[in-house]
């Protein structure tokens, strides 16, 4: 049945739509509904659904096979490619799980900072990984948090327990406008704008409006989940969330060299995207013309695929094929 709202919402429209809206826009405007329709539905996986047009406009008359396929190459696609292989290696060496520990356990073992050190350690990471990616990386910490507590006032079903999962959640949401690759969004956004508008929003001019968000946005939404919603005394101190954090650290030993190489190419390809926003000129002092970030975004990615660290790369093809495809 889902199946069939789509071709029908679409005949329907172009049927109705004669003579109110120019053939191609009436076409257009009918193939958006038939995808809405199969999204909201999930009639087909999503992704497959979003490749509608490239049969849907050729046929209609809107546009050559050619120039519907340049749409799904745009530039920007590249920079999420480069910003997805960087969270793989992130989540292979492992270093992702030793950051979000560390932060966590600097915020002490109270049930009101546990969830705000876990918040702000899903934001951060919400900025360069997927957030999807980011709130299943996160939800066994939290959770082992929450079951390992040993006091029956902060199991998963309790108030602590809800806090702590819906912070996860909200948190990945907020922290992914941090930063253009941090949600898919913001790369349509500023692709849109590229496109449209002839304007190119960069790195930095993204994290000069997404971080004031992210900053100010966290603080409320942990004070909104554990003083309104779900109020926690913050006098109690989980004593064996710490035990539990302290157990997970320990068990994952000194940083390994591939945490250490991970780290370095990561900080390399940031610090490459603000100096871009903060210095456009940069790089042509050095002979390097029309550098953007998504030849950074990809460049980290080689880079990766590339260096050997203990005999082996940081990265091997088979290991992009964890990468959101999907999304791309």
């Amino acid at each position: 049945m889902s199946l069939a709202i789509g071709p029908v919402l679409f005949l329907g429209l172009v049927s109705l739509g004669q003579g109110v809206l120019a053939p191609e826009a009436l076409v257009t405007a009918a193939v958006a509904l038939w995808m809405a329709s199969w999204w909201m539905t999930e009639a087909i996986p999503l992704p497959a659904t979003a490749m509608l047009p490239i049969v849907l406009f050729p046929a209609s008359g809107i546009g050559s096979v050619q120039e519907v396929t340049l749409s799904y190459g745009h530039p920007i696609i590249f920079l999420f490619l480069g910003g997805f292989l960087l969270s793989a290696a992130f989540q292979k060496s492992g270093l992702h799980r030793r950051i979000a520990l560390r932060v966590i356990g600097f915020f002490g073992f109270y049930p009101r900072r546990v969830v705000l050190g876990v918040m702000l350690v899903t934001a951060f990471l919400s900025m360069w990984i997927s957030n999807t990616a980011c709130a299943v990386m996160m939800l066994p910490i939290a959770i082992g948090i929450v079951s390992q507590s040993g006091n029956p006032l902060l199991e998963t079903c309790s108030d602590f327990g809800r806090a702590m999962m819906l912070g996860v959640a909200y948190a990945a949401s907020i922290g992914g406008l941090g930063t253009i690759i941090g949600s898919p969004p913001n790369a349509i956004l500023v692709g849109f704008v590229q496109t449209n508008m002839n304007r190119t929003i960069t790195f930095l001019d993204w994290m000069l409006f997404g971080i004031p968000v992210v900053v100010v946005g966290i603080p409320l939404a942990w004070l909104y989940l554990t003083r309104v919603v779900y109020p926690l005394d913050k006098e109690f101190a989980a004593d064996s969330s710490s035990r539990f954090l302290g157990q997970q650290l320990l068990s994952l030993g000194t940083m390994s060299a591939q945490e250490k190489a991970v780290l370095i190419i990561s900080s390399i390809v940031a610090s490459l995207w603000l100096l871009r926003g903060l210095v456009p000129q940069a790089f042509r002092w050095i002979g390097l013309q029309d550098v953007n970030d998504s030849m950074i975004a990809i460049l980290g990615a080689l880079l990766l695929f590339s260096l050997p660290v203990r005999g082996s790369r940081l990265l091997s093809w088979s290991d992009a094929k964890n990468v959101s495809w999907g999304i791309l």
